[in-house]
C-alpha cells in the first residue's frame, strides 16, 4: 500500500482513503500547594499551569475558582486569602485551568486547595480556631 503525506492539508493518504493527521490531546498540569493556612492578615497563593501535547504554541490559559473565571492568558495564577481576627474559617476551593492550543484543542485540569483562615491577632495569638 502506498502512503503519501500531503503537508499542505495535513492529510495522510492511504491508497484512495485520506485521514486527517491528529495531534496528541492537550494534557494540563497545575502545580501549587494543596493547602494554605493564614493565621492573620493576607497571604498570596501561586499556581502555575503547563501543557503538553496538542499543537504548540498554547494560545490561551483560562483559570477558574469554584467554576468562576479568575484569570486568563497567563500560565500563572495568584490568589489572595485574608484572615479576619476572631473569625475562623476552613473551606476547599477548586482551582481549574483550561489550556487551548494553536488549533483550538483544549485540555483541562482541576486541583483542590484547602484554605484555613485562623483569625489570629497580628502577633499570631488569640486565634479563633
Amino acid at each position: 500500500m502506498r502512503r503519501t503525506f500531503l503537508p499542505i492539508f495535513g492529510l495522510l493518504a492511504l491508497g484512495s482513503l485520506a485521514l486527517p493527521a491528529l495531534a496528541a490531546p492537550v494534557t494540563v498540569t497545575i502545580t501549587g500547594p494543596a493547602s494554605v493556612t493564614v493565621p492573620y492578615g493576607c497571604q498570596n497563593v501561586t499556581f502555575t499551569g503547563s501543557a503538553t501535547g496538542g499543537t504548540p504554541p498554547y494560545v490561551l490559559y483560562a483559570w477558574t475558582k469554584n467554576g468562576a473565571s479568575v484569570g486568563t492568558n497567563s500560565a500563572t495564577l495568584v490568589l489572595t486569602y485574608c484572615s479576619v481576627q476572631g473569625q475562623f474559617s476552613q473551606f476547599n476551593d477548586t482551582i481549574g485551568l483550561t489550556v487551548t492550543d494553536s488549533n483550538g484543542r483544549e485540555g483541562s485540569k482541576t486541583k483542590t486547595l484547602t484554605v484555613i483562615l485562623e483569625g489570629c491577632d497580628s502577633r499570631g495569638n488569640n486565634c479563633a480556631g
